[in-house]
């Protein structure tokens, strides 16, 4: 055999290794997304969530038979506290909107610089709802009291108070223990294994 044939047989031979190991890397980044795909979209529920969940209350409270007595402390309380949920509200559209820029079809590292500035940004949201949940806490009091008294003394008036400020630690001990800052880690470690896969 000349060894031009060689030359050329080998050079098909190469041309073949090189195809099959494209397909197969392409094969391999699309199952490796599959499984960040399933997270990212657990993301955007609990991110819809979120915003959906002022609207729910709301009309929980027009359904119910709870009353407030209307006086200073209750507008008080009210401008305060509808003050905090518009502004968390807009930063919960914000995160939103920015989940929604992903898609898959990006490049791996486009990918990963959108995820980092996710995760800047529920890390800030973060922050600043544990800043402000006491005045929240504060504003809901207002809204709340009676009279110029937040309870009387019988069990009554004490046990819903009791379970409010129980429901607002509980809130600050599941929000740092969210499972979000732990499911974003776990999409960059992912996105970080494609990404290598992409550079070999």
């Amino acid at each position: 055999m000349e060894p031009v044939q060689l030359e050329n047989i080998w050079k098909e031979f190469d041309k073949k290794i090189t195809e099959k190991t494209r397909v197969n890397k392409e094969i391999l980044r699309r199952i490796l997304l599959s499984k960040p795909r399933r997270r990212f979209n657990w993301i955007i529920f609990h991110a819809m969530f979120k915003i959906a969940a002022p609207y729910i209350i709301f009309i929980l409270y027009l359904v119910s038979e709870i009353r407030f007595q209307v006086c200073a402390s209750f507008y008080i309380g009210l401008t305060i506290y509808l003050t905090l949920v518009i502004f968390a509200h807009v930063w919960d559209i914000r995160y939103l909107m920015l989940i929604r820029k992903v898609d898959f079809a990006m490049p791996v590292l486009t990918i990963k610089k959108i995820i980092t500035e996710i995760e800047k940004l529920k890390i800030y949201i973060t922050k600043v709802t544990m800043l402000l949940s006491p005045v929240a806490l504060g504003a809901f009091l207002l809204i709340i009291m009676r009279d110029g008294l937040i309870i009387s003394l019988d069990v009554a008036s004490i046990l819903p108070l009791l379970m409010i400020v129980v429901g607002y630690f509980l809130s600050i001990y599941f929000v740092l223990k969210s499972p979000i800052f732990s499911q974003i880690k776990k999409l960059n470690r992912e996105i970080d294994e494609i990404l290598a896969l992409e550079e070999e």
